[in-house]
């Protein structure tokens, strides 16, 4: 069922008590509530130039929505000549500019502050104070002995050292495994 709240500006489907905006309701179970954004293209691979679905989060202050986007989730295809990969990204507003901040790949490659993340979390950071793209805290105050820090870590560091000849300068450091060997 469809029930629009005129009174209150409010839609409800499934419900005719729509608790905000866009209300949708479900109480059958193993029977998905799914919001569809379907971007409909000529059939056919490769006729389409690597159309994507968003969903916005603005805050405006009166007319168009779309010049005060705080944020917004957008998914499209990796490659338009076969459509069958798809990636999801999370965007923010810095400045006033809308900017991809995160994406997921259709392998799972969760990349930050980059479109084409390479490993299950890829960080790129052009952070000028030299600060890294990871922060990882162990809040745990008194380590015991033989505790034990399972993975493997691999950081890497690239610095322009001459930006006459473009010659960058990279640094990787490796950290495998682990125990906690004294308090």
């Amino acid at each position: 069922t469809l029930f629009v709240d005129a009174t209150n500006h409010r839609v409800g489907i499934g419900t005719a008590n729509p608790y905000g905006k866009l209300n949708i309701y479900n109480m059958v179970d193993g029977v998905s509530n799914a919001l569809i954004l379907d971007n409909r293209k000529t059939y056919g691979v490769g006729s389409g130039v690597n159309e994507t679905n968003r969903m916005v989060f603005s805050l405006s202050e009166g007319g168009d929505p779309l010049t005060r986007v705080m944020g917004y989730i957008e998914s499209g295809v990796e490659n338009e000549t076969s459509s069958v990969h798809g990636w999801m990204a999370f965007g923010t507003r810095l400045a006033g500019v809308e900017t991809e901040k995160m994406r997921i790949s259709s392998s799972g490659n969760v990349g930050i502050g980059t479109t084409g993340p390479t490993s299950k979390l890829h960080i790129v950071s052009s952070s000028a104070s030299g600060i890294g793209g990871l922060n990882i805290v162990n809040t745990q105050t008194t380590p015991n002995v033989g505790d034990t820090l399972d993975g493997a870590m691999s950081l890497t560091h690239s610095l322009l050292a001459n930006s006459t000849t473009n010659e960058l300068v990279t640094r990787t450091f490796k950290l495998i495994g682990g125990i906690v060997t004294g308090k």
